[in-house]
């Protein structure tokens, strides 16, 4: 960070979310009424086929992660679409994951999807 005549600038590197060279996969999804999650959130699919937070561990279909938030949700006033991604190669440090998901659960999200995901060894 500098100060130069008055002016505050600093610098800001985002966090690297692909982690790898594979094609990236995205479509538009309906999420259910009543989220707001941040981007590069895991999202499941409840029983009404809408995009919900993962929830690992659950005894339904929202224990099976099926995509990647591509920017941040708010359907606090109603169901909406929005982008995800369903499939590439993500840095598993860049992803929301849940509070309290373990790193089985976390190594185990994505089985039987496009998605992949691995640390790129680095804090950044």
């Amino acid at each position: 960070m500098s100060i130069l005549a008055g002016t505050e600038t600093s610098s800001y590197t985002p966090r690297e979310l692909f982690a790898g060279d594979a094609p990236i996969i995205t479509n538009a999804r309906m999420f259910a009424t009543g989220l707001e999650l941040p981007i590069n959130s895991i999202v499941a699919l409840n029983t009404s086929n809408e995009l919900v937070e993962w929830v690992p561990g659950a005894a339904d279909s929202t224990a099976v992660a099926v995509g990647i938030t591509c920017e941040a949700v708010n359907t606090t006033g109603g169901a909406a679409t929005n982008p995800i991604y369903e499939g590439g190669f993500f840095n598993t440090d860049a992803l929301n994951w849940p509070a309290g998901a373990t790193a089985a659960e976390k190594a185990n999200a994505f089985n039987g999807t496009d998605i992949h995901h691995r640390s790129l060894g680095y804090s950044g």
